[in-house]
């Protein structure tokens, strides 16, 4: 999934920026530019980092399958800021599990928070994992 979205938002940045046309074109400049372009989207620096190098794992599968000789953004180097995450006390989780919420898709996602607070899944997991019950669920029924 992070692949589709790293190469989508690629294919606009090359769109805004109306240059590196042709992948045998690659710089390392793309990257930094890549990145730039990035967190001017209200994307935070890790995440865009995190973009950069899967951008840069794209390229290398391009070379795996020879579209390109070379990855010229390989030396670009993602680094990545420590994020200070503070976490929930059992009292805080408990005042907002009793929290009376009015609007029904907010209490769906004040419960799924609460599910995975408890279970310790992310939420990408628990998405599957609804994914999966439904798929599952066709089948039953």
């Amino acid at each position: 999934m992070i692949h589709n979205q790293s190469f989508d938002l690629f294919m606009n940045f090359k769109c805004v920026t109306k240059s590196y046309i042709s992948c045998s074109l690659l710089i390392l400049a793309v990257a930094d530019d890549f990145f730039h372009y990035l967190t001017m989207q209200n994307i935070g620096d890790n995440t865009a980092m995190k973009y950069v190098k899967t951008l840069k794992h794209i390229i290398d599968r391009t070379i795996d399958e020879g579209w390109i000789h070379h990855n010229s953004i390989k030396g670009f180097k993602c680094s990545y800021f420590d994020v200070n995450i503070e976490i929930l006390e059992m009292h805080q989780i408990v005042a907002m599990y009793y929290k009376p919420i009015i609007i029904k898709r907010l209490q769906k996602i004040r419960d799924v928070f609460i599910f995975c607070c408890f279970v310790g899944y992310a939420y990408e997991t628990v998405y599957r994992l609804h994914k999966i019950c439904h798929f599952f669920k066709s089948f039953i029924t």
